[in-house]
């Protein structure tokens, strides 16, 4: 993956959670805008998940006292050391290696990171134009079309994309 991925860590209030997301700097965001990374939140992203050491999100209580928010704080980082930059950086070799094939049979493991399929496949169509790779982006559109069970606004970009017009 290329430098200009944006990693987007946030912190709740009561209880706190950890959310992680990950989103090509240069690629459109779920509005299909071109994205602002200081603006940008994790519900602009194609990726996100909730810190947990396993599959079970975590949530830090805490009361309203700085100590206590303090000491929620220390044990969300001290997770996030442990196994958070991990699931960054698998995720992230997932996607780069990822091919139409592997999204198809749904054989990758993203790490927790969610999003449905075709709109993975969308996501992944635009990054492969952007690098260059036009054939791998028709690819990823036309497994990402064949798998649409409801209309999506996007529909037409995936058709251009597959067509190779967009």
């Amino acid at each position: 993956m290329d430098s200009s991925r944006l990693s987007i860590v946030r912190f709740s209030s009561r209880p706190l959670f950890l959310g992680k997301s990950i989103h090509y700097a240069t690629a459109p965001d779920l509005a299909g805008n071109l994205p602002d990374p200081v603006k940008m939140t994790e519900a602009h992203c194609e990726l996100s998940r909730r810190l947990a050491e396993g599959r079970a999100d975590m949530w830090w209580k805490h009361e309203s006292s700085s100590e206590s928010m303090l000491e929620a704080v220390q044990s969300a980082a001290a997770v996030y050391e442990k196994v958070g930059r991990k699931y960054f950086a698998n995720a992230i070799v997932t996607l780069e290696c990822m091919t139409a094939k592997t999204l198809s049979e749904g054989s990758y493991d993203l790490q927790g990171f969610h999003t449905g399929m075709p709109r993975l496949g969308l996501a992944l169509a635009r990054i492969r134009k952007l690098q260059g790779r036009s054939a791998e982006s028709r690819m990823f559109a036309a497994v990402a079309l064949a798998n649409l069970e409801v209309e999506v606004p996007w529909k037409a970009e995936l058709e251009a994309l597959a067509a190779n017009d967009a």
